[in-house]
């Protein structure tokens, strides 16, 4: 998470109106006293990622979390047929017409 140290981000002015629930500072990893003991509260907004930083009822900074979106792999087993056969089909193997999940996990060790 990084602080943006200003109250606009991509050219709109976030304020109050915006806020869209509130939490301690200790939820996001943050001790009484950080950002000089102004910040009380951090707000959510309704974008994904952007959170307002306020002392008392006034936005005094913005909070981006930037950090990347990485999705976890799926185990094998929990895939459905379709996908087992498209990951099979990507790798060239060919697949019977009619064919179980335990022979589909089986050509794909």
């Amino acid at each position: 998470m990084r602080l943006l140290g200003s109250t606009t981000y991509e050219g709109k002015a976030y304020e109050l109106t915006d806020v869209r629930g509130f939490k301690p500072i200790s939820e996001y990893g943050y001790k009484t006293g950080w950002y000089g003991g102004r910040v009380d509260k951090i707000a959510g907004t309704d974008t994904k990622g952007l959170y307002l930083c306020l002392e008392g009822m006034r936005v005094i900074d913005i909070l981006i979390d930037d950090t990347p979106f990485v999705e976890e792999p799926r185990a094998l087993e929990d895939m459905t047929n379709k996908e087992l056969i498209t990951l099979l089909e990507e790798k060239g193997i060919e697949v019977p017409s009619r064919v179980t999940k335990a022979a589909l996990l089986e050509l794909l060790s």
